[in-house]
């Protein structure tokens, strides 16, 4: 709205409309400006987040809503990880190397403090382990496994934990369902079935 009203006027004072499709690549000291200012928007909206807090911890237990917990979940995570953040920059000479740590392991930040772009890649990798994760188990339960096979790959398992198996199990036997998709174990501390 504000652009145009900017171009009734006979004469264009400001507009943030760029009329040149090519990209411009910001300069060093534009990249640190935006950097730092997000930095600093970020450290004005943990303080607000602490006096929200401050208020919502006056409120009766019973009463909190799912919001206000969510917001004091969050806010114990953001100091958890962002006190020793803090701390780095009170030492004297490391505390210089507290934002090149920002940069490489923003996951280390509070989450106000984390840039946008990095926030959105952090979603998409936990996405896709997760993704991963479920697949996985799907083909884990949709196959069918043989006897002999579990078998020697338990006997592996067991030559591995020798000490463990000598003074814990004495006998570990195996009993398949019908389609050989479950496999129930039974241990026996004295052998006899």
């Amino acid at each position: 709205m504000q652009n145009l009203f900017l171009l009734k006027c006979t004469k264009i004072v400001h507009s943030n409309i760029r009329l040149s499709s090519s990209s411009i690549k910001p300069s060093i000291i534009s990249r640190i400006r935006y950097v730092l200012h997000h930095y600093w928007l970020g450290s004005k909206l943990l303080y607000q987040n602490y006096k929200s807090v401050q208020q919502i911890r006056k409120k009766d237990v019973n009463s909190l809503t799912r919001i206000d917990n969510l917001a004091l979940e969050q806010f114990r995570y953001d100091i958890r990880i962002g006190a020793p953040f803090v701390l780095l920059f009170a030492i004297p000479v490391i505390g210089y190397s507290a934002p090149v740590i920002a940069l490489i392991a923003p996951k280390y930040l509070p989450s106000t403090l984390i840039m946008p772009k990095q926030k959105a890649k952090f979603l998409k990798d936990d996405a896709h382990a997760s993704s991963l994760i479920i697949d996985s188990l799907y083909e884990f339960g949709q196959k069918q496994y043989i006897y002999e096979n579990i078998h020697g790959i338990i006997s592996i398992m067991q030559f591995i934990n020798q000490e463990t198996k000598v003074e814990i199990i004495r006998q570990l036997r195996y009993q398949m369902t019908i389609d050989g998709s479950l496999i129930s174990y039974q241990l026996t501390a004295n052998g006899n079935e």
